[in-house]
């Protein structure tokens, strides 16, 4: 299973200021992914309940509920606080009264000014099971006031739960039951902050027919997270839904792969800058029945997969400023806009001219050891064999070393599986030499999936869908000329391309890869015939799930 899935938000996009309108079937793609969970430890977790997180607009207080020890009934609201975003967070303090009573309260959030702090209750005064609930202060060093109800119009004869406030305080997203079947979403709206709550709207293209509750809308109004059950398991995950801007609809709800479990996963939180997702998980990593955890949202910078961001990502942007360009869309956060600009020159800055770690890089050989017979694999630790003694040339290749393979009974066995049925995927290499039908990179009992033609020594790929009547994909492209060239195929669901040089020298429709579990081997075919042995250097060998677009 690869370690992380591109994250690739599906939105329409209305390009109004520049005077284009993209077809309602148009679809933007933003090149952020999510890493991995992390689990935020103790003293936030106990090994009793602790989840729905709230965090502050500056990061430095983090909201929670919890049934630990030290409350003052079954649930009720807890804060912790740091000095910094890089600093520990330290011990949770319980807010206290008059918010937490021996009733239940939970399910906090915070607004961006720090002045309001929505919640859940069961308490006494309201009109259903459980109500939304404010408490309100002057300054954010004031003690919280007295809590106020919602009013009859946002609360129902039903349970109310889970209120999310928007950044401007004008429209307050939550979780209901007043329909009559599952939880479903609905979001009520004010003119003013001191206006008063208009009738709830059902949030239309989000819900389904099974639970859905939970919702955290981004700062900039733009996405909606929430956890559902759609998916048909039994316990909800997280899901997200998009729309070009605050007056349009929410578009189809997608399932975030890389941090949902199979365990529950709720309560999504965003931090107003859009990095950081905060959420809930009852997965059994934790320490209690449900935990507090985050991921980041990373953008994919490194355009051209070279292990740098410099000049080139800005000539790109530069050559598509202004357009519907999917695949440079990584600002702003946290899911971009589907147009390049500012925001997106915004977010590259960042990173030029600092070491970059690609989230999608799931396999990289530097071919840098100079000695000795294993060769390292960076991603994993996991170290290969080097077969029938090549030569190690330290200060040879393109990036540091290379290796020198004979193309007798020369190849390396990198102990590296890779499936390529999970999605889309990228592989380049820096090459030198080589003969016509020698293979560059290969998967045991599946195919050469970078070679040079038998017939002419042109870049070719065997990486075929699982289709009657697919082919190998051929280019005209000779590499066996003694040069050294950047040489890659791509593969991004639906079309498969060849590279060489940073170039397309061919292309075609693709489906599906089909499923191989085999061992990678580099320099030698799927079936290490003498023939498929490669002559030649190979360095800096990296594969990225994500298609890669130098």
């Amino acid at each position: 299973m690869r370690s992380l899935h591109v994250m690739r938000f599906v939105v329409a996009v209305v390009l109004g200021a520049l005077g284009v309108v993209l077809p309602t079937i148009e679809t933007a793609r933003a090149e952020i992914v999510f890493g991995p969970p992390v689990h935020l430890g103790a003293p936030l977790n106990t090994a009793d309940s602790d989840g729905s997180p709230s965090i502050s607009a500056d990061e430095l207080t983090l909201y929670f509920d919890s049934d630990r020890p030290g409350g003052s009934g079954s649930w009720d609201i807890w804060m912790a606080t740091r000095s910094a975003k890089d600093q520990p967070w330290g011990t949770p303090q319980n807010v206290g009264w008059p918010v937490n009573t021996w009733n239940t309260e939970a399910q906090p959030d915070i607004s961006a000014d720090g002045l309001s702090l929505f919640f859940m209750s069961d308490r006494a005064g309201g009109y259903g099971g459980r109500d939304l609930w404010v408490a309100t202060r002057r300054t954010p060093d004031d003690p919280w006031g007295i809590p106020v109800n919602l009013g009859p119009r946002v609360n129902s004869a039903g349970s109310e739960g889970q209120p999310s406030i928007s950044a401007d305080g004008l429209q307050l997203y939550f979780h209901s039951n007043r329909s009559g079947g599952f939880q479903d979403l609905w979001v009520t709206t004010r003119q003013t902050i001191d206006s008063d709550w208009e009738t709830p709207n059902y949030v239309v293209g989000v819900n389904s027919a099974l639970l859905d509750q939970g919702p955290g809308i981004s700062s900039n109004g733009l996405a909606l997270f929430f956890e559902s059950t759609r998916s048909g398991g039994a316990a909800p995950n997280i899901y997200v839904s998009t729309r070009p801007t605050v007056a349009d609809h929410w578009q189809t709800p997608i399932y975030i792969d890389a941090i949902n479990s199979s365990w529950r996963d709720a309560d999504p939180d965003l931090s107003f800058d859009g990095r950081t997702l905060y959420f809930t998980s009852h997965r059994l990593e934790g320490f209690g029945y449900e935990d507090l955890w985050q991921t980041s949202l990373i953008p994919i910078v490194d355009f051209n997969g070279d292990g740098k961001v410099d000049g080139a990502e800005i000539r790109r942007l530069a050559d598509v400023w202004g357009q519907y360009q999917p695949a440079y869309d990584v600002g702003p956060f946290p899911l971009g806009d589907g147009v390049v600009g500012v925001e997106d020159l915004a977010v590259l800055a960042e990173y030029i001219g600092t070491d970059i770690t690609e989230p999608a890089l799931i396999a990289h050989w530097t071919l840098d050891e100079g000695q000795g017979v294993t060769v390292g694999e960076t991603v994993s630790g996991k170290e290969g064999m080097l077969f029938g003694n090549p030569h190690w040339r330290p200060d040879g290749g393109m990036v540091g070393g290379a290796l020198q393979l004979d193309g007798k009974d020369n190849f390396v066995a990198t102990n590296v599986w890779i499936d390529p049925s999970e999605g889309p995927l990228s592989v380049f290499a820096w090459v030198k030499g080589g003969r016509p039908g020698q293979v560059i990179l290969a998967q045991e009992t599946g195919a050469n999936w970078l070679l040079a033609n038998a017939a002419d020594g042109s870049l070719a790929t065997e990486l075929i869908g699982e289709g009657r009547f697919t082919t190998p994909l051929l280019s005209q492209s000779r590499i066996t000329d003694g040069q050294w060239h950047r040489v890659g195929v791509t593969w991004d669901g639906v079309t498969r391309a060849l590279y060489v040089d940073d170039v397309v020298v061919a292309e075609d429709m693709q489906g599906p890869l089909p499923r191989v579990q085999g061992e990678l081997y580099l320099g030698g075919g799927a079936n290490l015939t003498n023939e498929s042995l490669w002559s030649g250097m190979i360095d800096e060998v990296r594969i990225y799930s994500r298609c890669v677009r130098p």
